[in-house]
């Protein structure tokens, strides 16, 4: 896999097939490996966040994490994408940690979600080496967050937190966390935890995946209802006039 750049955004195209062994080599690496994605909202948000575009930037490798950017980068002619998401991503590495022994390092949702989701980690998804804490924080608490991931110095580490929180945490502190992959997996430790179900297959070949989302959780996540559908304009936009993220994100 390598990341090119598409429409002035970075994105990770797989060579066919391969898909699993790519993530596989990642433990391999002699640096810390970061994935990170998109959905259609995503590109709503990081025209009205500050320097969310360049944050993410530091990550590695960036996902079709939507069902709807991967048709986006279709309609763009790009080949290679795959369809795998970061749930996807997620659940890949929660079954190789417990084929494999790897370690996996749980950061974000509450603390009782949390805990529930390394409880389940390991007696009903066999992960022999979990840990965890939950992802409220603040900014002066970095450092020993930091410390306590590098204390175990985890294979795997997953990101709960919202944007641009976990963002600003990859940012700030990847080069100096000891772990081998890192994944922005969001609201998957709830999933994990049992609080909330992840959505059936034919809804996420839908399109639907935010709205499933939405209809479990429509308090905390109707900020991303909204900007999935500014975001889909945005796409529009840019597959009909043909020109980079960052042109069209300022004109709006």
């Amino acid at each position: 896999m390598k990341t090119i750049s598409v429409a002035g955004l970075p994105v990770t195209v797989f060579w066919k097939d391969n898909v699993e062994n790519d993530i596989i080599s990642c433990f391999s690496k002699h640096h810390t490996v970061s994935f990170s994605g998109y959905s259609i909202d995503t590109l709503h948000l990081m025209k009205i966040i500050p320097n969310l575009f360049q944050m993410r930037e530091v990550n590695d490798y960036f996902l079709c994490d939507g069902r709807g950017f991967y048709y986006f980068m279709k309609m763009l002619g790009v080949k290679g994408v795959s369809k795998l998401s970061l749930p996807n991503l997620t659940m890949m590495l929660i079954h190789m940690a417990a084929k494999e022994g790897k370690s996996i390092f749980v950061l974000g949702a509450t603390e009782e979600s949390n805990r529930m989701a390394l409880v389940k980690l390991n007696t009903e998804y066999g992960v022999s080496y979990v840990y965890g804490r939950n992802g409220y924080y603040s900014e002066s608490e970095e450092q020993s967050i930091v410390d306590l991931i590098n204390n175990k110095s985890p294979d795997i580490l997953l990101l709960g937190m919202s944007s641009p929180k976990k963002d600003e945490f990859v940012y700030r502190w990847k080069s100096h966390l000891k772990v081998k992959i890192i994944v922005h997996c969001g609201g998957m430790i709830d999933v994990i935890s049992g609080k909330t179900k992840l959505y059936p297959r034919w809804v996420k070949n839908l399109c639907l995946a935010g709205l499933f989302r939405f209809i479990q959780e429509p308090l905390r996540l109707r900020r991303d209802f909204f900007n999935a559908i500014l975001g889909t304009i945005l796409a529009c936009r840019i597959v009909l006039q043909r020109k980079p993220y960052s042109e069209v994100a300022e004109l709006e």
